[in-house]
């Protein structure tokens, strides 16, 4: 596996507008992570463990986005 998203979509797929992050491994221990809203680039961070408090806050930011 390359990168994982994850969004609030019900749907399988993601629209142009909805908010998602995208995890994308560059190597082992070394993680990129963008949290988007549609085509707009929100927030980005180089991480090196997924135990991370910017990851988690990202992922509370996504949680309280109402799920489409």
């Amino acid at each position: 596996m390359y990168y994982l998203i994850i969004s609030r979509s019900v749907e399988h797929g993601l629209r142009d507008d909805q908010k998602y992050i995208k995890i994308d491994t560059i190597n082992l221990n070394d993680y990129e992570v963008v949290f988007w809203d549609g085509f707009k680039k929100c927030r980005e961070y180089r991480i090196a463990d997924l135990n991370d408090a910017r990851l988690e806050n990202l992922l509370k930011t996504l949680k309280a986005t109402l799920a489409d």
